[in-house]
């Protein structure tokens, strides 16, 4: 685990630690050590202490966070650091002089101007002011457009020449052996997959390390090629030159393999990573004319938006053939005389494609549900009555299930009915099976339509639900072969103001339902 990761989560604990000893002790009458330790955690959360203990740890982690960054990255995070130690004073300050603490109890003298049933809500408040600090804080931080010499995955040239050097470095089992050729050795790669190269593609596919999985640029041999054999252009993305070296099986020639950034195909040739000028520079780079006797350089059809074949042939002199859609097509297509079937050239997103991109989804998906289904959970708590904890048990748990299926129906559901779902728009198509599991929700809680709690309970979920459901199913954009980098942009503009405003209505409908 990272120490980024580490340093804020040990000041998190231990600054909540500290704050729950501290306020049994300040709160009970006797001396501290005669209080006793079991009910010091049941004293801690019925006092409602908990809340400014968590805004003090939050804030306090985020600090440790800030520091780490500014250690590994010295000046470069500057800025990161003196703002996470002004958030974490800000909030001490604050939390004490809102709370009456250190002062007067200025927060919930204000809050008191909107009835008693609100006086519960200070330290919640505190807690959630902070929360959104925090979250704020840390995307400034973690921006990289700020100065992104400043990072390990940087765009200058020092930082590229040692990523550089650690792909080559590295002792890869899919090497086999190294081929004496006029441009220089050349490696030679198997054409098997082996349980690692199973396991490294699973990994990537749940979005574990999935921005590293790529192999170094250049060029690579298939059995045993000859200067006649074809050249087949691929990204560095290694699940794509995975597929490509395990099509070859049996085969010789050579794979010119192009610095995507770690990217796959389709997606680097719509960012220009798979294009022209790369192309020329790995020719330049691997000295490919001395390698070869042929001039023809066979590219993935997916490369096609990202490559001007005629600039590649008028300044290397190679020809750009495009090669199927799929690399198991490519044996049929060598033995064709590298012609093309229009099945080959069909771009297909079956259900079995669609299923296999689902687990990324989830995953970075979780990192926005999270957070929501957190602030959900708590406000579940509020009421006439103040704060209570029994009914973030209840009405919480019930909220955060209710969420977590509009989050499956967005990021799987949609996905696997994209083809029979009404609509063009993925947002749309997610709206409607938010909608669904909204009208199920309705369905088993009819009883609760006779009061007026209910019905804007039933309204509110009826808002939330297709708009979390819209918001995962127009992620999935990225990933389909459905839609233009025009059309997303379109949607998004009209899609995503919806959303936050059906949410947002949403959330304070739901909240009003447990005052009325």
């Amino acid at each position: 685990m990272k120490i980024s990761r580490i340093v804020p989560a040990l000041i998190f604990i231990a600054v909540l630690g500290v704050h729950m000893a501290w306020g049994t002790h300040s709160q009970s009458s006797g001396p501290w050590m005669a209080f006793p330790l079991d009910k010091a955690p049941v004293f801690y959360l019925s006092s409602g202490a908990v809340w400014l203990g968590l805004s003090y740890a939050l804030a306090a982690g985020f600090a440790g966070f800030c520091l780490v960054r500014w250690y590994q990255y010295r000046q470069r995070a500057v800025a990161g650091a003196v703002g996470g130690l002004t958030l974490m004073g800000f909030v001490y300050t604050a939390g004490c002089f809102l709370l009456g603490c250190c002062g007067s109890p200025m927060l919930a003298v204000y809050l008191g101007l909107f009835g008693p049933q609100f006086l519960g809500l200070a330290k919640p408040l505190v807690f959630a002011i902070t929360t959104l600090s925090v979250i704020i804080g840390y995307v400034c931080v973690m921006r990289r457009k700020t100065d992104p010499c400043g990072y390990p995955q940087s765009c200058c040239g020092p930082q590229d020449a040692d990523a550089s050097t650690d792909l080559q470095n590295r002792s890869e089992h899919w090497i086999t052996a190294e081929l004496e050729t006029p441009g220089g050795k050349v490696r030679q790669v198997a054409t098997t997959l082996q349980f690692a190269d199973r396991l490294g593609a699973f990994k990537a596919r749940v979005g574990i390390n999935r921005m590293h999985y790529q192999v170094q640029p250049g060029l690579y041999a298939v059995g045993s090629p000859t200067p006649d054999s074809p050249v087949l252009v691929s990204a560095n993305y290694k699940l794509s030159f995975d597929r490509l070296r395990n099509s070859l099986a049996g085969r010789d020639g050579w794979i010119m393999v192009l610095d995507t950034k770690g990217i796959n195909v389709w997606c680097a040739a719509g960012k220009g990573t798979f294009g022209t000028e790369e192309i020329i520079h790995r020719l330049k780079a691997t000295r490919l004319w001395e390698v070869v006797s042929h001039r023809s350089l066979i590219l993935p059809q997916l490369a096609a938006s990202g490559v001007a074949a005629h600039k590649v042939r008028k300044i290397s002199g190679f020809r750009v053939l495009y090669g199927p859609v799929r690399a198991e097509d490519l044996p049929a297509f060598l033995d064709a005389g590298m012609k093309a079937t229009p099945e080959m050239r069909r771009v297909t997103f079956t259900l079995p494609e669609r299923l296999v991109l689902i687990p990324i989804e989830l995953v970075v998906g979780a990192k926005y549900i999270l957070v929501f289904l957190a602030a959900v959970f708590f406000l579940a708590g509020l009421g006439r009555e103040g704060y209570s904890f029994d009914d973030v048990t209840t009405a919480g748990s019930l909220a955060v299930l209710l969420c977590v299926l509009g989050f499956i129906g967005g990021a799987v559901v949609a996905p696997v009915l994209l083809p029979w779902l009404p609509g063009r728009a993925f947002s749309i198509k997610g709206a409607l099976v938010g909608l669904a599991v909204g009208l199920i929700y309705a369905w088993f809680s009819l009883q609760n339509w006779s009061s007026l709690a209910g019905r804007l309970d039933l309204l509110a979920w009826f808002l939330i639900l297709p708009a979390v459901a819209a918001f995962f199913a127009m992620n999935f954009t990225g990933a389909s072969t459905y839609t233009s980098l025009s059309g997303v942009k379109r949607e998004m503009r009209f899609a995503l103001p919806a959303q936050i405003a059906a949410g947002t209505i949403g959330l304070g409908l739901w909240v009003t339902s447990n005052f009325v």
